[in-house]
């Protein structure tokens, strides 16, 4: 029963959060030509400048923030005591976590880069692969760390239901934006009429 709600209002929160109509100048009405997307647009600061699109793109992963706090609410069945102690650990490491998520990716793309060059240095594919696991094991620590501060506010179902909660939500938002991109390709190829 949630999960179409929680499509529903996850759709919703995309929507209002990635499009934003534009004119058609030409025609001088407001019917909508295409939506801005700040997660596909690939020029380097966006049509808007970069300042507005990280602050769009704030504003998601804001909204989506909001969202997990009120399913981990519901699905864990949190007191307002309970709530009022887990959330602000809860968020520390969350915002730790993603941190260690950029600097894994970040590492992650250099490696590919380099390995994909035709003459590749050994000594720096070396070291890209010793900043990968060293990354990967931050965040692995960071999240193990995220479980143990949390056994002190919730009971071991409470602590199974978000262990298993975290990851299905993470790949809802992430088949979001993916379906997201997608749309944007095929609304860039399909021929006007």
């Amino acid at each position: 029963m949630y999960r179409p709600l929680v499509l529903l209002t996850l759709l919703l929160i995309t929507a209002t959060a990635f499009g934003e109509d534009v004119i058609d100048p030409k025609r001088g009405d407001t019917s909508v030509v295409s939506q801005k997307n700040p997660l596909t647009d690939r020029s380097p600061k966006g049509r808007e400048g970069g300042d507005a699109v990280t602050k769009r793109i704030e504003r998601v992963r804001r909204r989506v923030q909001m969202l997990m706090m009120w399913r981990l609410t519901e699905v864990l069945a949190l007191t307002p005591e309970q709530g009022a102690r887990f959330f602000p650990v809860f968020n520390t490491y969350q915002a730790k976590i993603r941190g260690a998520q950029k600097r894994l990716q970040l590492a992650n793309n250099q490696l590919r880069a380099e390995s994909t060059k035709a003459h590749a240095d050994d000594m720096r594919l070396a070291q890209l692969v010793r900043e990968v696991v060293d990354a990967q094991g931050q965040l692995n620590l960071l999240r193990t760390n995220q479980l143990k501060a949390t056994i002190r506010v919730l009971t071991p179902q409470q602590q199974a239901k978000m262990l298993l909660f975290l990851p299905r939500f993470n790949k809802l938002i992430r088949q979001l934006v993916h379906g997201q991109h997608r749309l944007e390709r095929r609304r860039k190829r399909t021929p006007k009429p």
